[in-house]
């Protein structure tokens, strides 16, 4: 866990090399801490410590995954900074990915985050989406989900709408809408639909109309599923609500923004 709350710091010491942490290099950020399982706690306390190493991982494919985020980050707000440039240089150099490897260990300027005024309102958002203020998602066996936490049920919701959130709950990666209408994608969606209490035997047709490319089905039922969850939720979280709902933008892959430590499937899918 020290690694990956040293990746996220490392990340965070990336977006302040140009002194503005960018809109979207913050929620870039949050989407990578997310799936790695760090809160904003974790990141505070290792904030504590006056110098902060990066243990280089073993695995080449955890060092390029490592680089991957480090690039998703330095992209996220449209322009590449001289200083970013020259940090991720002496990654790539120190993860061995050039000849001039040197093993040196690499350290992140603590002081620097410490004292940046947006770091403090990256923590402050970034709190609001960790298991620190968020509800864990329960699909119980009858397929009734409740939002523990809160102490609510999601109600006024049919068996269409339910299946598609279902299916996106247990995707590890974001899809399109065109993703959706892949024969395996059809095959679980079906399987799930027909497992759903109130569905109805026109199985195929109720899916191939869900998953056909034009979307119409789709964000349908996806807006009536985000009713459902606008009241769901309490007045006081509503600014979460993107963490429980199919997010995602018109021409952008949708997904759950909800760590997966917070999602519990009781049936078997």
């Amino acid at each position: 866990m020290k690694n990956k709350i040293a990746h996220i710091l490392n990340l965070i010491s990336m977006a302040l090399r140009d002194n503005d942490f960018d809109e979207q290099e913050k929620k870039t950020i949050i989407r990578i801490a997310s799936r790695l399982g760090v809160s904003s706690k974790d990141l505070e306390n290792q904030l504590k410590e006056e110098n902060v190493e990066i243990d280089i991982p073993d695995s080449l494919a955890e060092r390029i995954e490592h680089l991957h985020d480090l690039v998703l980050v330095m992209l996220a707000d449209g322009i590449i900074h001289e200083e970013e440039i020259k940090f991720i240089s002496k990654f790539i150099n120190a993860y061995g990915f050039v000849d001039t490897f040197t093993g040196n260990p690499i350290m992140i300027d603590v002081q620097n985050i410490k004292n940046q005024i947006s770091f403090k309102k990256f923590i402050e958002e970034y709190r609001k989406t960790t298991a620190e203020e968020l509800s864990s998602i329960v699909v119980d066996r009858d397929f009734n989900i409740k939002y523990p936490l809160y102490n609510t049920v999601l109600h006024n919701i049919g068996p269409l709408p339910k299946t598609l959130y279902v299916f996106f709950l247990i995707q590890k990666n974001p899809l399109s809408i065109v993703d959706l209408s892949s024969p395996e994608n059809k095959r679980i969606l079906g399987n799930i639909y027909s497992m759903m209490p109130g569905s109805d035997y026109s199985v195929e047709e109720k899916i191939n109309n869900l998953t056909n490319p034009d979307g119409l089905n789709f964000n349908s039922n996806r807006s009536i599923l985000k009713k459902s969850i606008i009241s769901a939720i309490p007045s006081d979280n509503q600014d979460l609500i993107n963490y429980y709902s199919i997010y995602g933008g018109r021409n952008q892959k949708k997904e759950i923004l909800l760590s997966k430590e917070l999602i519990q499937i009781q049936p078997k899918i």
